[in-house]
């Protein structure tokens, strides 16, 4: 009761604060917001391009490449254009770019002056796959224009937005649309020909402003990679402020593999997915879940940790049999006990049996009954590194247990196959159970300590399922999966024990689908036809209609999420012109698309997962030691933090409905 109430206490002091301080707007002086400006990366790009592209031979410099104005039958205007995303309030702006003009050999001196242009111009949206000679876009007004009548090399050209222009980009940003930094080179004669072409590289367009940022909820979680590109540790940030705090560190360095990161609906605990005791566990990678100040690390389902000292201990005595069919092959082997630190190394030649004696063994299970599967790694015969997984079972008796001889195939290489390793983690909208991807969809409690208790989920979808998305406020779940006739990924939404519903076929998807708060909808990042963009999509269950949110240009979107209320997406935007490529963090308004801001400068985030509710520390999570997190929470009302789901949200038609809070089952 007292832990109750003062969670009550704190939650309420939270609130006031979170009240107080409200959200900062962030203050732009200055900020360049043209991306890949210096045409770093000839295969991605931020620009739409019609008859125009990036090469190595129009840098200005050594390194990277620059825009070149041309096409073989120079008989067309070319244009480029990038989306600029704006500050709600803009008060400045300058564009600077290089630039230089080259005759075209191939026509001649009848070939025709040209004329180089810079404007700004706007849409609410277009196809973007299907430019056509005039752009989609509507002028705003001209930024810089010059005829060109001969060539000259490089030159430097930097301008000042004037306030009228300013005012226009201003009204076309509040009116929702997007506006856009556009290179022209257009025809100046009757002649058909161009006579010259242009150059450009370095752009540059900064502006200064402020980005007015309405209050947020929840908390996002990210991974945070080092300069190798390897994610190496969680971090969570205040969307507010933009504040970012680490919660967990990788104790080898960096993940071994990419981990999704997803909240427990009710905000107290982060799940996600780390091989850093791979070596003692059935799977390649474990699921984990922390809380929201990095205490209280455990295993899912909870496993009873190995350093509990009311665990029954044993010597565990077996051998291993090389049976590889490798004559005159050698085996090194790493082998441990799943749920365990315990291991030992040994070196098998084809045909040996080699014994092996562990002291010290926890038992986690029937402390009469040893049947914790052996994990063997290894090297040799031709593979340098695999991975087999061992079920003996072994009958306890004066504190020893003989598993027998188990067979080592050396089977596995993990150039080939790569183990048990559950992917695309999911939470069901309770809290009770989590659901991954592995091999088939599977789910499991995350509070029993009997064992795995892994069950398929009913579909089960195939061997290639991936990308789980359980709905927030019922059974039902999304998935990916492939037809086999077409190979074609195709997008389905199941209720367990029901039948699979084709939702998308072709599906372009390539990241988890992002259920709306009121599950009428969800967002996913697809391909528009014929194209290579990533694309934010909302798709209506109702109707089956897709509304396109976003308009990049060879831009990798990766990894989406939702605020509580669903207004606003968290997205990762990777980076490509950098290698390894750099990834930061970034907030759309769902209802504006228009009004989208990075809240990440610097290094390099990615896999961000917005919590659906305000998350509020225990009081006494400091001092709570238990492994397994069985904090009494059954007086838990719906405004604490027992439940998940509930309050007000955007729904798929943007309006706001509000729901009761869902109970702890």
């Amino acid at each position: 009761m007292a832990n109750h109430f003062n969670r009550i206490i704190v939650a309420l002091l939270v609130s006031v604060l979170a009240q107080a301080a409200g959200a900062q707007d962030i203050v732009y002086t200055d900020k360049e917001i043209a991306r890949n400006g210096d045409f770093a990366d000839s295969l991605y790009t931020a620009w739409h391009e019609y008859w125009c592209d990036v090469y190595s031979q129009a840098r200005r410099g050594d390194e990277g490449y620059g825009l070149r104005m041309m096409d073989l039958s120079n008989e067309d205007d070319h244009y480029a254009f990038q989306l600029l995303t704006l500050p709600t309030e803009l008060s400045s702006a300058r564009l600077a770019f290089d630039y230089r003009a080259e005759a075209d050999v191939g026509i001649g001196i009848d070939g025709q002056p040209v004329i180089l242009e810079a404007s700004i111009a706007s849409s609410k949206g277009f196809d973007s796959e299907n430019l056509q000679e005039t752009p989609p876009l509507t002028e705003l007004g001209t930024l810089f224009s010059e005829t060109i009548t001969t060539e000259f090399d490089w030159r430097s050209q930097a301008v000042d937005v004037d306030a009228a222009l300013i005012a226009k980009m201003q009204a076309a940003h509040a009116a929702g649309e997007h506006v856009f930094l556009k290179v022209s080179q257009k025809k100046s004669g009757t002649y058909d020909k161009h006579g010259f072409y242009a150059d450009i590289d370095n752009v540059s367009f900064k502006v200064s402003g402020t980005q007015k940022v309405s209050e947020l909820h929840g908390t996002i979680a990210y991974l945070e990679e080092n300069d190798d590109g390897d994610p190496f540790a969680i971090g969570t940030l205040d969307p507010n402020t933009n504040e970012t705090q680490t919660i967990w560190t990788h104790p080898d360095g960096h993940f071994g593999h990419f981990s999704n990161l997803t909240w427990k609906p009710d905000g107290t605990e982060l799940a996600f997915l780390s091989d850093h005791d791979f070596q003692f566990s059935i799977f390649r990678d474990d699921i984990y879940a922390i809380r929201p100040d990095g205490s209280g690390l455990r295993h899912l389902p909870g496993y009873r940790e190995v350093d509990d000292e009311n665990l029954p201990r044993v010597t565990v005595s077996g051998a291993i049999e090389a049976d590889t069919g490798v004559s005159g092959a050698s085996y090194s082997i790493i082998m441990g006990i799943q749920g365990t630190d315990k291991g030992q190394m040994i070196i098998v030649s084809e045909g040996e049996t080699v014994s092996f004696t562990i002291p010290d063994v926890p038992v986690l299970d029937d402390p009469n009954v040893f049947n914790q599967p052996l994990i063997l790694q290894y090297w040799g015969g031709g593979c340098s590194a695999g991975i087999e997984y061992a079920f003996p079972v072994g009958m306890v008796s004066n504190g020893k247990v003989d598993i027998g001889t188990t067979t080592f195939f050396a089977a596995n290489c993990c150039g080939i196959l790569t183990g048990y390793r559950p992917s695309d983690l999911s939470w069901k909208y309770d809290g009770s159970e989590i659901g991954f991807a592995l091999i088939g969809l599977w789910k499991m409690p995350v509070d029993t300590t009997a064992g795995f208790a892994i069950e398929e989920l009913e579909p089960y979808g195939s061997g290639l399922s991936s990308n789980l998305a359980w709905s927030p406020v019922d059974d039902r779940y999304l998935y990916e999966d492939m037809d086999y006739r077409t190979t074609h990924a195709q997008l389905f939404l199941a209720r367990e024990g029901g039948e699979p519903e084709l939702i998308l076929d072709d599906y372009n998807g390539f990241v988890t689908p992002v259920w709306l708060p009121d599950a009428s909808g969800f967002l996913y990042v697809g391909l528009p036809d014929s194209g290579f963009d990533d694309t934010i999509y909302l798709h209506d269950l109702a109707s089956g209609e897709d509304t396109r949110l976003t308009y990049f240009k060879f831009e990798q979107i990766d990894t989406l999420s939702l605020s509580p209320d669903g207004r606003h997406i968290v997205f990762e935007l990777q980076d490509r012109s950098a290698y390894p490529s750099r990834s930061g963090l970034w907030i759309m308004d769902r209802s504006n698309p228009v009004e989208i801001w990075p809240i990440t400068e610097g290094g390099s985030y990615i896999n961000p997962d917005w919590s659906r509710t305000d998350v509020v520390l225990d009081d006494d999570s400091a001092d709570d030691s238990d492994d397994d997190n069985s904090d009494d929470d059954s007086g838990k009302d719906a405004s604490g933090s027992g439940g998940g789901g509930g309050g007000c949200f955007i729904t798929v038609a943007n309006q706001v409905q509000c729901l009761p809070c869902l109970k702890r089952q």
